[in-house]
Parts: C-alpha cells; sequence; structure tokens
C-alpha cells in the first residue's frame, strides 16, 4: 500500500472567504511538513520522534553515516526508536 499525500485540486480554495486558510490547505501543509527531511547532529534514535517511512540527515555525519529511514513506528512505545541507517 502506498501512502502519498493528495494533491491540491484547482476546484478548492487555499484560503476561505475569510482570508484564512482552508481546511484542506492546513490538512495538506501538515502533511508536506510532516514528510520534510528531518535535519540534525548525530544519530536520530532514542532522540527524533517520526512516523514510519520519514528520514533524517545527520549533518555531522561522514560518508555511510550520513542518512537514516525511520523503518519501524515504535518499539516498546517509544516513537524515536526504529532508525535504521541507509
Amino acid at each position: 500500500m502506498a501512502d502519498r499525500i493528495p494533491k491540491l485540486t484547482g476546484q478548492r480554495p487555499i484560503i476561505n472567504s475569510e482570508g484564512v486558510a482552508s481546511k484542506e490547505m492546513r490538512l495538506w501543509s501538515i502533511l508536506i511538513t510532516d514528510r520534510a527531511l528531518i535535519l540534525g547532529n548525530g544519530s536520530p534514535e532514542s532522540v527524533v520522534d517520526a512516523r514510519i517511512g520519514a528520514e533524517y540527515a545527520d549533518l555531522d555525519g561522514t560518508t555511510g553515516t550520513i542518512k537514516y529511514f525511520k523503518k519501524l513506528d515504535n518499539i516498546g512505545g517509544d516513537k524515536s526508536q526504529g532508525w535504521i541507517l541507509i
């Protein structure tokens, strides 16, 4: 099963009549932000909470120790665990 961000269509406004972001736009913005690359220093394991599929770049990393992928949702209820180095 694929998990994709729904596309905004021209048929739905991004702002409502009061000039405030529409419900659809707010949801889309949250989904985009949730899927953005996480940047940090050091390994994210036991430090960075994230959803399955999240990606993390270690700004202090060297070749072969820079990018991580969140493979498991949580381990024992801890959402900061389950990262693998890719």
